[in-house]
């Protein structure tokens, strides 16, 4: 723990490896505090509850994803098709290479009270997906555009969901191939 962080930082940090190595349900607001090397007074003076920590953990993983996925569109402007293939490339390096998958996902399970405050930080981040995936496939002018990024998005999720229960990692390893495999599939079907 880098104790030159400021004290929001480090609890944040504490957070972030604690809630994904071990679930948030898991992990109390004692551990973070000790793991980041103050007390539980100094977690409530930045911020207002553990349901306000976790939600600025999960508005940063998720600001951390987007700003990925948006780097794509950078190093492939004006190319759809190869900006959707490198993202979902991306997905199934990243999951092959994590130890429990994808934050998001694994609090999407975690929080199923739709009033909760980190809900809907998962729920705008997983909206944001899907509707990024129909704006790419459109782009790229591909048949059913619509249809084909729902599978997409289902075939990323259940990789990002299974990765916790498959030690060898099969679907996110195969997420790549698959994926490509159904949009060769839709362009064939535009012949």
């Amino acid at each position: 723990m880098n104790i030159n962080l400021t004290l929001k930082n480090r609890v944040l940090s504490s957070a972030s490896e604690l809630f994904y190595n071990h679930g948030i349900r898991a992990v109390g607001v004692d551990e973070v505090a000790k793991h980041a090397s103050t007390t539980k007074a100094g977690i409530y003076r930045n911020f207002e509850s553990k349901d306000h920590l976790v939600a600025e953990w999960l508005k940063q993983q998720n600001d951390q994803h987007r700003d990925w996925w948006l780097s794509i569109y950078t190093k492939h402007p004006s190319d759809p098709l190869k900006q959707l293939k490198e993202i979902i490339h991306g997905v199934s390096h990243a999951l092959l290479h994590s130890s429990r998958g994808c934050p998001l996902t694994n609090s999407s399970v975690e929080l199923t009270d739709d009033d909760h405050i980190a809900r809907s930080v998962v729920l705008e981040h997983k909206a944001w997906i899907r509707n990024e995936l129909k704006s790419l496939c459109k782009q790229a002018k591909l048949p059913s555009h619509s249809a084909l990024a729902e599978i997409l998005f289902l075939l990323m999720e259940g990789a990002k969901i299974s990765t916790n229960s498959f030690e060898s990692k099969g679907p996110a390893k195969n997420l790549a191939s698959s994926a490509n495999a159904l949009i060769e599939a839709y362009q064939q079907s535009q012949k």
